[in-house]
């Protein structure tokens, strides 16, 4: 990781955390997986894993995923919510191969592009880090990962990934 993206990537915690600061809003919740989730499908699905959110309102989110992947193509992975209208600012920090990672930000309404993670070697276990600040549409009632895998494989989030977040 460079400095530069370092220093964004500090910047941006920094500001989050500022900004949950005054608004008085400290409490911290976790959503965590307890068993292993897996998929074989191509086409982007909902992974199941999620946290329980209120419509219309802002949340920051500290996203730590550990994906697996059985073949040297890789996961795709995105931050999705449902509801209309929700606006996701996301950085990325990604270990895209087995010798390599990629640092990354999102601004974007509706859901988060695509990351494809977990390449290079199969059965890798890949660490992904997302800090997010998503504002929820109208209706929604969930922040969660999608997910699929590049090829014909099997795709794994391992149990003890987790996401922290609060209402901002």
């Amino acid at each position: 990781m460079t400095r530069r993206l370092a220093a964004v990537l500090l910047w941006f915690a920094l500001a989050l955390n500022a900004h949950a600061q005054l608004a008085g809003n400290a409490t911290w919740s976790t959503s965590k997986v307890s068993t292993d989730i897996t998929t074989t499908s191509t086409t982007l699905v909902d992974s199941g894993f999620h946290a329980a959110v209120s419509a219309s309102t802002t949340y920051e989110f500290e996203i730590w995923l550990v994906v697996n992947c059985s073949t040297t193509s890789g996961v795709r992975l995105t931050v999705a919510t449902d509801g209309t209208g929700p606006s996701i600012q996301s950085v990325w920090e990604a270990q895209t191969t087995d010798t390599a990672g990629v640092g990354f930000s999102y601004n974007s309404a509706g859901a988060a592009p695509t990351q494809t993670v977990a390449t290079g070697v199969s059965n890798l276990d890949s660490v992904v880090h997302i800090v997010a600040k998503i504002a929820t549409g109208t209706s929604a009632t969930y922040v969660g990962i999608s997910w699929n895998v590049v090829t014909a494989a099997t795709g794994t989030i391992r149990a003890g990934s987790k996401m922290n977040y609060r209402v901002l």
